[in-house]
């Protein structure tokens, strides 16, 4: 069963404006930012470097995930399916739905810890002198670490079903489980093994403690803007694009309830015997909302990329790269 129409159309927009919102993203904060920002510009870099490579992925992907009790299936009807063609080792293109499955979780469960990493740094320099730009890249990878090792070890599960079991045990359950020759379709047969368990939690539990420190952090910077109390006085331009990056950093922190979204078309796939083939595909479409509005929360409320987007848009001339400079908190 080929992917209804109007969730591809959707799909595959949703992927290519998300992959051309991050990499305009990336362009600018590579060339565009103040060196008054470098420091905080590393931790957007990689974020939406990150975000760029899940869109691609989960474009070429376009993963439907089928709970079936304990097991769980990836079905992936994308372009996926053509490494099957290219590679012509069927072992690899096999598991290759699931490889990319993987990724996908692991870009979507780290985007929560990268918008906690961000809030924690905010108010870290509202404090503290900042770091040195070698510690800050140090930081963003030993923060990366657990999710890189968590999903590299899902990826080498040993439930992993072979395409040709997965298809017999979905078949009986009707037409729209008979799936053409070129969709992947992968399984897992319990998702109770210790590998898959952990990172069905990294996916789904670590928001609590990433929000924990995202409210607290988040708190702490808005009395800070709203008291100034640190030990010298910020100008009111430093304040205004201090609140600027605040407010950014609240909003992308909204976004992330399309996760919410996600949990519940899983869950919901989980307890109902007739499943719905629309919910199984928009349990990964929902997380593409925030792949595709993240870069545009960070081209919009960091002000020197807001300046360079308008410039390009409107024709307009941006002021210059001094007025950013000006003193040295906002590091």
């Amino acid at each position: 069963m080929s992917a209804p129409l109007l969730l591809a159309v959707v799909h595959y927009n949703m992927c290519i404006l998300g992959t051309v919102f991050n990499a305009v993203t990336l362009a600018v904060i590579a060339m565009q930012t103040p060196k008054t920002l470098t420091c905080y510009a590393v931790t957007l870099f990689s974020q939406t470097l990150l975000l760029m490579l899940t869109c691609i992925a989960s474009g070429v992907h376009f993963a439907r995930i089928i709970p079936n009790g304990i097991s769980t299936f990836v079905v992936s009807s994308g372009p996926v399916h053509l490494f099957r063609q290219v590679t012509m080792l069927l072992p690899l293109s096999v598991e290759m739905g699931f490889y990319f499955e993987c990724f996908l979780l692991h870009g979507h469960s780290h985007y929560c810890t990268m918008l906690a990493e961000c809030f924690v740094y905010r108010y870290y320099v509202f404090v503290r002198p900042p770091p040195s730009f070698r510690a800050i890249w140090l930081l963003v990878l030993l923060v990366y670490l657990p999710t890189a090792v968590i999903f590299s070890w899902a990826a080498s599960s040993a439930s992993l079903l072979d395409e040709a079991t997965a298809r017999a045990i979905l078949a009986p359950r009707g037409s729209s489980y008979v799936f053409d020759d070129d969709v992947l379709v992968v399984g897992i047969s319990s998702v109770l093994e210790p590998c898959n368990l952990t990172g069905i939690f990294w996916v789904s539990g670590l928001w609590i403690p990433c929000y924990a420190v995202i409210i607290l952090n988040g708190s702490l910077m808005y009395r800070t803007l709203l008291t100034n109390t640190r030990s010298y006085r910020m100008s009111e331009r430093t304040r205004a694009m201090q609140r600027d990056i605040a407010m950014g950093l609240v909003v992308q922190a909204c976004l992330p309830v399309m996760y919410g979204v996600s949990a519940l078309m899983f869950a919901i796939g989980q307890i109902n015997e007739r499943s719905v083939v629309e919910v199984e595909y928009l349990t990964h479409m929902a997380g593409e909302v925030c792949l595709m509005l993240t870069p545009l929360t960070t081209l919009y409320f960091v002000q020197p990329y807001r300046q360079t987007i308008v410039q390009l848009v409107y024709k307009k001339k941006v002021l210059p790269q001094s007025y950013y400079t000006s003193i040295n908190e906002l590091k």
